[in-house]
């Protein structure tokens, strides 16, 4: 196999990689979020509780906790946490089939390739758009796990790491880590 089609096949290789991993995230957040919003909304909605909130000595608490329900009951319904976790999950099973079909053809030529850079394309037309810094640790997983190595890959600052479920993080800069290209330094 020459340098380009194996430079080609472990590009092919480290976007499925990294979109199944990006996924697979994304759907055990979610996933959370829907069940920690269905739980307080039944914990909360139960008459007992109501019943104990209303005999309570702190006047409008009944009141301020209905309320507070209803909020997340309806970020629950508007934000579809699993439905959103549900397209999560199908496009990492994708993601996941067509990285086995990659490890099965060791020896792709270029035409391989380009079918797998197709299959890529047409998986990804079902994306939601992508949280950047998320898919930016994603990216770091995947090169761990193809490349080997400690260091991570791309740096993503502790407070993009913190928020990465929650914001979008458009325009942020990626650069290199130091500490990986003198690993892969080392390597070579």
């Amino acid at each position: 196999m020459t340098e380009t089609i194996e430079a080609e096949r472990f590009s092919c290789r480290h976007m499925a990689l990294r979109n199944a991993t990006y996924h697979m995230y994304r759907r055990r957040r979610l996933e959370l979020w829907a069940r920690a919003f269905n739980f307080l909304v039944v914990l909360g909605g139960t008459s007992v509780a109501a019943e104990a909130l209303a005999r309570s000595a702190l006047p409008g608490a009944a009141l301020s906790i209905g309320g507070v329900l209803a909020l997340i009951g309806a970020a629950q319904l508007v934000c579809d946490f699993s439905g959103r976790a549900h397209l999560h999950r199908e496009l990492h099973r994708d993601y996941i089939r067509l990285l086995a079909e990659m490890d099965g053809a060791p020896e792709a030529d270029a035409a391989q390739c380009a079918k797998w850079r197709g299959a890529l394309t047409l998986i990804s037309a079902d994306e939601p758009p992508t949280l950047k810094a998320l898919d930016v640790i994603a990216d770091n997983h995947a090169t761990a796990a193809l490349r080997g190595g400690q260091a991570p890959r791309l740096v993503v600052p502790w407070w993009r790491r913190v928020t990465a479920h929650l914001f979008a993080h458009d325009g942020f800069r990626v650069s290199e880590s130091a500490e990986w290209r003198k690993e892969l330094a080392a390597e070579s």
